[in-house]
Parts: structure tokens; sequence; C-alpha cells
């Protein structure tokens, strides 16, 4: 198993060195591309100094050093991966030992695999703690990964059903070919662009899940990531990404499981970013019409009619 590990860089020169030895202590990577994002502090510096100690760690750039954000930060990452395996890790973060002990076996044990999914642990700092008094950390759990053992034919529906599951990208590892598939990260998102693209690919791939407990990554969460301050369209992000995963699903060939958790997570996101509740009738019917108009070949599964006043009771 060759894998091509993606580093997006933005400021993080305090913590890049560890991040890409936890990379190169991987048997399975052959290559580890960093991708600097206009980095305004010295991690260039840091990443071209680590590519002159590895001919495994090569260094890329926007054009003009500009800003473009993680997700076309990645995607120019993925364009240039040599390896037929595709790993994920944030600047910030480090790999476990052994991290595609697991990975490998599983893909090994499933020739149809696209991806497989594994736990990834957080890591609070000192910072991030003292930082709490303004971001609360309640409720923060310590392993991000879905909460039921499930096949690739049902992950798009824990995924967006459970409130609590989750699969990071930290935690995933892919074979290239599925980007054919699911398309690449999309760069209209600052922030979820990984939620979104794994939920793409657990519509149209076989995504298998390893161990559900046993983390295979660490994501550090500190003072200068904990609250997204940087974006303040947060929530904004999150309510779109419900409507531009139904736009992708409406053109994909996709079972009919698929079709409907895609539906379902619009719905929901739709009233989300209304402020209403669920039992509005006129916001209801507002949206029936307006994905009648926006995506016609929604009308042809059941959670489309699920919504419907009276014909959804029945349905249910």
């Amino acid at each position: 198993m060759k894998v091509s590990i993606i580093i997006p860089v933005y400021n993080a020169a305090e913590y890049l060195r560890e991040a890409v030895a936890s990379a190169l202590a991987q048997p399975e990577v052959v290559e580890v591309l960093l991708v600097d994002d206009g980095s305004k502090d010295h991690s260039l510096e840091v990443a071209k100094a680590l590519a002159q100690e590895s001919s495994r760690v090569l260094v890329l750039t926007h054009p003009n050093g500009s800003n473009k954000g993680s997700a076309e930060t990645r995607n120019v990452g993925i364009r240039a991966a040599t390896q037929e395996y595709i790993a994920f890790i944030d600047a910030d973060d480090w790999f476990l030992p052994n991290r595609f002990a697991r990975t490998k076996q599983l893909f090994g044990q499933y020739p149809d695999s696209d991806g497989v999914c594994e736990a990834v642990v957080n890591v609070i700092t000192d910072k991030a703690q003292s930082y709490s008094n303004t971001v609360s950390l309640e409720g923060t759990p310590d392993i991000h990964m879905v909460r039921k053992a499930v096949g690739p034919s049902e992950v798009l529906t824990q995924l967006i059903d459970d409130p609590v599951g989750i699969v990071m990208l930290q935690g995933l590892c892919v074979k290239k070919s599925i980007f054919d598939k699911s398309g690449l990260f999309d760069p209209e998102f600052r922030v979820f662009e990984d939620m979104l693209l794994i939920k793409k690919m657990a519509a149209v791939g076989n995504l298998y899940l390893g161990h559900l407990t046993q983390p295979v990554s660490a994501r550090r969460i500190h003072d200068t990531n904990i609250s997204f301050s940087s974006f303040k369209d947060t929530d904004k992000a999150k309510f779109k990404e419900g409507e531009v995963l139904l736009r992708w699903a409406c053109t994909k060939p996709l079972a009919a499981s698929n079709m409907n958790a895609a539906i379902r997570f619009y719905y929901r996101t739709y009233f989300y970013s209304h402020g209403k509740q669920f039992s509005n009738k006129g916001l209801k019917l507002k949206w029936l019409l307006s994905t009648l108009l926006k995506y016609p070949k929604s009308v042809c599964f059941k959670q489309y009619w699920a919504a419907m006043p009276l014909v959804g009771k029945l349905i249910k």
C-alpha cells in the first residue's frame, strides 16, 4: 500500500514539523505534499526546510502565494498526488503510530472499497483550556467517529441522521479514483468543505468503517482553531451544505436510500436556516414547491413525499 499524504498549510509553523514527522514515520507513506495557502508566518520556510531534509516531502503553493482556502488548497494536493491512496491531515495535527495498519487490512479484505474511515481523537491544549471561558469546550467529544458499525450502503444515512457521529478527514484514507465520482472539495466553502465531500464520497463510493473507538490520528484543539473565529459565516455554510449536497445528488445515479438521505438533509438545513420548527406548515409548503422547481428529480423519492402534509403521515 503506497499513500500520498496531503497537508494544507496556513500559519502553522509551530506545529508543521511534528505533523510531517508523524507522516514520514508511516512505512506506507511515499510522499507528503505540503500545500501552502499564503501563510503570513514562516510556515513556508519551515515547509521548504522539511523538503530539503526528506526527498518524500514536496512543497506546493498557489500562484503568487495567494490564499484560496483549505478546499482549493487540498485540491492542489489531490491533483499533484502520484499514489493510488490518499490520506489527509492538517498541519497542526498528527498521525498516531501504525496509522495505516487497519486501513491496509480493510482495503485488502474488501477489493470494492473506495475508502476506509477510522476514529480521530481530540487533544485539547492548555491554551485552548484557558480560552474556554470564551468558547465552551463542554460536550466536546474525545473521539470523532460514527457511533454505529454499518456497511458502505448505510454510511451516508449514519452521517446525516446521527447528530453526534462524524467522520473526519484525519481518519479517512481513500483511493484517488473516488474523486472521479465524488468530485473534489468545493472551493465555495471556507468551512465544512470536508464534511460535504465526505458525504459525497459516502453517496457514490464504498466507504468501510474501521475501529469506532481506536483513533489513528490526533486532532489538536488550540486557541486559534477552536472557535473557527476566522469565519463569521459558519452557520450559513452549514445550512448551505444541505442544498449543495442535494443539487449534486440530483446529477448522480444514487441508490434510493442515499437520495432519500440527501433530500432529508436538505429539508432539515432549510428549516434550520429559517429558524423555524418542522411543524411550520407554511414553510413546509414553500420547501415542497421550491424543491420541486429546483430539483424535480426529488419527487421520485419517498423522502420528498414524507414532507407533504397528510400524505407524509401515511408514508411514515
